[in-house]
């Protein structure tokens, strides 16, 4: 993880700080402490009452929230296509899931800007690790994500709106979204923290990785969140709700 950081070449332009600062810092963080996922039954339950204590009306059963945004780059030399999304740009997608700090515990970075998230999540390693048994989930919690992502036994999402929701599934939606907003929230703290996401040249794929593994949690824990919202991030909600529509309409009979 540590040796990519030092091909980028950018450490003291990016942060400010030399790369000697930087060597000693990096070397000093545990990446399995700043990052992870709740794997055990006693994490896992301590997890979702968390995401309990966080609302009025909390979705239960909860061990994070799902999303993606993307993080714009330069025009790749190969597979241009495939790196170009629906906002006339090219771009690679990170999927990640959030807790109820709108810490990250689990990130995937890397597939193409063309991918609907529902695509994104079935090659991302933690559905393989799901599935594989790596981690073992109880039947009862689960991951929230939007109506972008597919309905499975580990991963809830909301009634598909076809204009027939009935009072109690509305209900469903609303009290699902409104703890999903968490993985929202992160993003939007990370954008905003970490401006050079606003742009990656393509030669420095590992940095949005470097960011987000090394030092989004770190930044969390040590000066806690506000509630602004990056202005990308509600393109990134606009581009969920037309996943969303597609996704639906596939699935109509």
């Amino acid at each position: 993880m540590i040796k990519p950081f030092w091909k980028l070449g950018t450490k003291g332009r990016i942060f400010g700080k030399s790369a000697t600062t930087h060597h000693s810092v990096i070397s000093a963080i545990d990446l399995g402490e700043v990052i992870k996922l709740p794997n055990t039954l006693d994490e896992q339950r301590k997890t979702s009452e968390k995401f309990l204590a966080s609302r009025r009306n909390p979705f239960p059963f909860v061990l994070g929230c799902i999303d993606g945004t993307h993080v714009q780059i330069s025009q790749p030399l190969r597979d241009e296509v495939s790196f170009h999304n629906r906002k006339g740009t090219y771009s690679i997608i990170i999927q990640a899931i959030a807790d109820s700090e709108m810490k990250f515990t689990e990130v995937f970075i890397g597939c193409p800007g063309r991918c609907y998230d529902a695509a994104v999540w079935q090659n991302s390693p933690f559905k393989r690790s799901i599935a594989n048994r790596v981690i073992v989930i109880p039947n009862n919690y689960h991951p929230l994500g939007d109506g972008a992502y597919p309905l499975e036994m580990n991963l809830m999402v909301p009634y598909r709106n076809n204009g027939f929701l009935t009072t109690q599934q509305s209900k469903f939606n609303a009290v699902l979204s409104s703890t999903r907003v968490f993985v929202e929230q992160a993003f939007g703290i990370l954008k905003k923290k970490f401006r050079i996401l606003k742009f990656i040249e393509v030669q420095r794929p590992q940095l949005p990785k470097i960011i987000i593994k090394l030092f989004h949690n770190i930044i969390i824990m040590n000066e806690g969140t506000d509630s602004e919202i990056d202005e990308d991030l509600q393109d990134d909600n606009e581009n969920n709700n037309t996943q969303e529509a597609i996704h639906q309409s596939g699935q109509r009979t």
